[in-house]
């Protein structure tokens, strides 16, 4: 059971929820764990290591009535449910003869506030010299390619240290925070995002030009495509085992554990200014970023005692 959009003649303007279609899943998991020191964790070092790598491949195999495309809900027969269906962004016209020669070949234009130069370029993918809905192709989908989990345990001398990390590899995500709303769209008269926009001198290839005279800039739902790859740490902790003397207690261990402190090797976050590219929206079959989900760690003090 999904959401279900319904042409505008129905008279009903927000989504159901229906039996949509049918889809199939098929997936493989591996684990992996190894004692690779085999001390006993105080006058020797102790190691061990937990890895798992799964990976899943999620297709649409039937919609209702018999279609095989839904384009009004990102629904494909034989693709995934999170499917991104758009144009394909190339760039940004720049003010250049090669660019306005192409433009106008494509009847786009080239003057007052209308002009394309500064603003987003998309492909002309079916070649008929126009761009138009035509030209939407799939670009990517919320399914990632695999994912993992890794774990490391150490023991030394009374002290363990543990690091639990989660990555996932080869997705694309839609992020709201760039595409969509007022929280980007270079209107010139609403808080947008810091970002190198376009201007007739800097020559900026994926943001474009500020705009007071369109809400939204042309085509600004190819700004929120990302690729979805991340390493979160989910966890740090550091232990100490007090000795069994201490206080007269049978144990005593203090540690710290930092979670979800590090999110590594994502574009969407350290280059894009994206936020955690890991808060997919529950609620959403696209794979889209929550606007207001920004990535929260939290730092945990703690004492165990056994008396």
């Amino acid at each position: 059971m999904l959401p279900q959009s319904l042409p505008p003649t129905s008279g009903i303007p927000n989504a159901i929820v229906t039996n949509v279609g049918k889809t199939e899943n098929r997936g493989i998991e591996i684990q992996l764990a190894t004692v690779n020191l085999a001390g006993d964790g105080r006058q020797k070092v102790s190691w061990t290591s937990d890895i798992n790598i799964f990976l899943n491949r999620g297709k649409i195999t039937q919609l209702q009535e018999g279609v095989t495309v839904d384009i009004t809900n990102s629904r494909f027969v034989g693709y995934p449910i999170g499917t991104i269906f758009d144009y394909k962004k190339i760039g940004i016209w720049q003010n250049t003869s090669a660019d306005s020669a192409l433009a106008k070949s494509l009847g786009l234009s080239l003057s007052g506030t209308g002009s394309v130069i500064g603003n987003i370029k998309v492909e002309d993918v079916n070649g008929d010299s126009k761009i138009n809905a035509s030209d939407r192709i799939i670009l990517g989908s919320s399914q990632p390619s695999w994912s993992a989990g890794f774990t490391n345990r150490l023991a030394y001398k009374g002290f363990d240290f543990t690091i639990v990390a989660f990555g996932r590899f080869g997705s694309t995500i839609t992020s709201r925070m760039h595409n969509s709303g007022f929280a980007n769209t270079f209107q010139g008269n609403y808080n947008n995002l810091s970002v190198n926009y376009w201007t007739p001198t800097n020559g900026e290839n994926f943001w474009p030009k500020p705009n007071a005279a369109s809400t939204n800039t042309p085509n600004n739902s190819t700004l929120g495509y990302f690729d979805g790859t991340f390493v979160k740490i989910r966890s740090l902790t550091l232990g100490y085992n007090l000795p069994p003397s201490f206080l007269n207690l049978r144990s005593a261990r203090v540690y710290v554990t930092a979670n979800d402190a590090f999110i590594l090797f994502s574009k969407y976050r350290n280059v894009y200014k994206g936020i955690d590219p890991e808060a997919i929206n529950a609620g959403n079959n696209r794979g889209e970023i929550n606007v207001d989900t920004p990535a929260t760690y939290s730092i945990l003090f703690g004492l165990n005692i056994t008396l």
